[in-house]
Formats: C-alpha cells, sequence, structure tokens
C-alpha cells in the first residue's frame, strides 16, 4: 500500500469527511509532485522551502498556506508516527476581510429571476435556512418537517446535525417543486438521478448573477452570509443555541456586527453567547457585546420582517 493510500485509510478510521479527506490528499500530491521527493527523505527544510515558494512567488493566501502546512503534518504524524516541527511555518496574522453580502433587494431579484422551479427552490432554501453548500445537496425529502416546521440538517459541519426553520412560504415553494420533479430520496437529484452536484448549484447563481449584472463577487456561501446580516439588521436577537445560526464562525459574527455599527446610529448592547471549539476536546463558551439596532424583534425565525423566503 503506498505512503497516500495508508495515510486516506488512517483519515477514514478516525471518520474524518469525505471533503476533508479530499483536500488533504490533494495537499499531499501537491507537495510531492512539485518537489519530487520521497516521502522518507523528508524533513522540516524542504517542507519551509516549499511554503516559501508558495508564498513568494505564487502568492497564496494565509489559509491556504496554513492547510498545506496542517496536511503535511497530520501526514507524517499518521503514516511514519513522525512529529514535524511546522508551527513556525503558519502565518503570524489573519487577513481580516468582510464577507461578501448581497442586499434585501439583491436577494429577491436573484430569486425572482430564477425562471426554472427547480433552481428558484434550491436558492429559496440556502437563503431562507442559511444553509452551507453541502447541507443543501445531503437534503432528503424526510428531512423536511411541515408538522413541525423544521428543517433537519445532519451530520453538517463537525459531525453534527442541527435544525433549522421552514418559513411558509419556503413550504410552499417545496410542495410546487415536489408535485412536478418527484425526488424520490434526495431532495434535489441530479440529472442521473442521485445528489445534485455542488457545482452545478453555483452554476446556478452565476448565471442569474451574469444576468442581473450583478458585479459582486458572491458564492453560494454569500447566501448564508446575506441571510445572517439581514437577520442582524432586522433587528433579530440570535440565540446561536436553538434558532438559526447554531454553529456559525465566531469571528463571522464580528465582522456581521462591524458592519451593522457602521450603518445605525441609535445602538442598544445585547448579549449574545457563543459557542465556539477552541480545541479537539473542550469548548469555550465566549460572552461577546453586540452593538445592533435599537429596536429588537423578539420572535421566531418564520415572523421576521427580513426578506424571507
Amino acid at each position: 500500500m503506498d505512503h497516500i493510500s495508508e495515510f486516506i485509510k488512517k483519515l477514514q478510521i478516525k471518520h474524518y469527511s469525505e471533503s476533508t479527506i479530499k483536500s488533504y490528499r490533494n495537499a499531499i500530491n501537491l507537495f510531492f509532485f512539485e518537489t519530487g521527493l520521497l516521502p522518507e527523505s523528508v524533513n522540516e527544510k524542504f517542507i519551509e522551502e516549499f511554503i516559501y515558494k508558495k508564498v513568494n512567488i505564487q502568492k497564496i493566501s494565509r489559509a491556504y498556506q496554513k492547510h498545506l502546512i496542517c496536511a503535511l503534518k497530520l501526514f507524517y504524524s499518521e503514516v511514519y508516527n513522525k512529529k514535524l516541527k511546522l508551527d513556525y511555518l503558519f502565518p503570524d496574522r489573519s487577513k481580516k476581510k468582510y464577507p461578501s453580502v448581497l442586499s434585501k433587494n439583491e436577494v429577491k431579484m436573484i430569486l425572482d429571476s430564477a425562471s426554472n422551479l427547480k433552481h428558484k427552490t434550491i436558492l429559496s432554501a440556502i437563503y431562507s435556512g442559511g444553509l452551507r453548500l453541502s447541507e443543501l445537496v445531503n437534503l432528503k425529502i424526510t428531512d423536511i418537517d411541515s408538522g413541525r416546521m423544521l428543517i433537519y440538517i445532519k451530520q453538517s459541519k463537525g459531525n453534527k446535525d442541527r435544525q433549522v426553520v421552514l418559513s411558509e412560504k419556503l413550504l410552499s415553494i417545496l410542495r410546487n417543486y415536489y408535485k412536478i420533479y418527484k425526488p424520490k430520496v434526495w431532495l434535489f437529484n441530479g440529472q442521473a438521478g442521485g445528489q445534485y452536484s455542488k457545482r452545478s448549484v453555483q452554476k446556478i447563481l452565476d448565471n442569474i448573477l451574469s444576468k442581473l449584472k450583478i458585479n459582486k463577487k458572491a458564492t453560494i456561501h454569500t447566501l448564508r452570509h446575506s441571510y445572517a446580516t439581514h437577520l442582524l439588521e432586522s433587528g433579530t436577537i440570535l440565540d446561536l443555541y436553538r434558532n438559526c445560526l447554531v454553529i456559525i464562525q465566531l469571528k463571522l459574527l464580528r465582522f456581521i456586527l462591524m458592519f451593522l455599527k457602521c450603518k445605525y446610529q441609535q445602538l442598544k448592547v445585547l448579549w449574545i453567547v457563543c459557542k465556539r471549539n477552541c480545541d479537539k476536546n473542550q469548548s469555550l463558551h465566549k460572552t461577546i457585546k453586540i452593538n445592533i439596532q435599537n429596536h429588537v424583534l423578539h420572535g421566531s425565525a418564520n415572523k421576521l420582517t427580513f426578506y424571507e423566503v
């Protein structure tokens, strides 16, 4: 068994997700392809030279730099039981950027411009539930609970289950979609009958953005960012334990709040408890002060004043 296959086997035994395994495998293959080294001959200096070229010549991002280093550390730890000292290669500071956010009107234009019912339903589900792309394509018919008005997200990021509110409007769209397309297992089927591909979902949004001549750099995940921002713009208290964005990243929430702080003049301090994983073995409860609009709407997500689908 070659070293890559053994690495993949070790990750599968530890229940790493398929997407994580794929990204780590690609990183390891890239390293050996570009360096031409044998795994047994590699040391910290070879990896340092590889990272130096990536950073200074190819101008890779800080996030990708960290990903390459983590993949190599894990590879040698799992396959060769070798603890490489690579922490000094991590970037000292993270680059902080505001997430791209679509306005409520832009979201409405996008959804109204989706002439294909399946495409409209897909985009509506992502925005209405704040879904990730992987969560959308993994939805099954049985994950839609019209009785409790909930969408069940199973084994999402971090292998966690969560629930999001199913709005009346989205339920109506889903029922029309079901009558016409009659999906069997997966809520959204591809042309071959299996899961709808992630690339096809992104292509739907790309085509609509091009047609509408919206010049913002937007991906499917931008709809999730927009969902969170529109909730806060509407003055909604986000209870991150029980409501919509259960495992939203704390840093993303901070970016959104900084954006809102610039927008509103009348501010009110609210307390929101956020849960953030600090390492593999423990979690830390972070309490932060949040400045948002003075008028706060209390209620469930299907009663919000933001553009709801």
